[in-house]
């Protein structure tokens, strides 16, 4: 892979961070960040190479997570989000972005990584998304970012080159900062 390419996604991601920490303690409320791939229209399949792998998956006992089969919506796409508090922020992957065997990979090989279930218990939101999490106390961009790129290069095998898209607003939908900005 080129080391340039690589460096400079690694950049632009470790500046959207620390911009959403530093707007989090502006506005005083959780704001979220989103990275995505080109949504796909009319309800074509997910661009991102690998998905299709994904999506067609036969509906087997192989394939529950924690019990339960796993859905993709048939305008499922890739995307990595990010929270931010008063205190920290953490990754946010859920199943509808995710499949069983990648965060298989990610409980493995990157500690600290969870799903919010063995946390939380069960909730609406783990009843319909079960997210693998992953905390980071500010000041720790660097540790998301090396996540992030681990997932983008090496779970889900996309070039440092893809074109990824930004989404950052605050909860509640106040204020949007970004709707579907490039990543060039």
């Amino acid at each position: 892979m080129d080391d340039k390419l690589i460096e400079r996604r690694a950049s632009q991601i470790h500046r959207y961070l620390v911009l959403m920490g530093e707007r989090q303690k502006q506005t005083g409320t959780n704001v979220l960040l989103i990275f995505d791939e080109a949504r796909p229209k009319g309800g074509q399949k997910s661009i991102v190479p690998g998905m299709q792998r994904v999506e067609h998956l036969p509906p087997s006992d192989e394939h529950r997570l924690r019990g339960r089969r796993w859905h993709v919506p048939d305008t499922a796409f890739r995307f990595v989000q990010f929270g931010f508090g008063d205190t920290n922020f953490i990754i946010d992957l859920p199943q509808q972005t995710l499949h069983p065997d990648e965060a298989a990979i990610l409980l493995a090989e990157r500690p600290g990584f969870f799903y919010l279930r063995d946390k939380q218990g069960e909730t609406q939101v783990v009843r319909d998304c079960n997210p693998l999490e992953k905390g980071y106390a500010y000041g720790h961009e660097a540790n998301a970012v090396d996540d992030m790129l681990f997932i983008l290069l090496s779970v889900w095998n996309i070039p440092p080159d893809f074109r990824w898209f930004v989404t950052s607003f605050a909860s509640g939908g106040a204020i949007t900062w970004e709707d579907g900005k490039l990543l060039a």
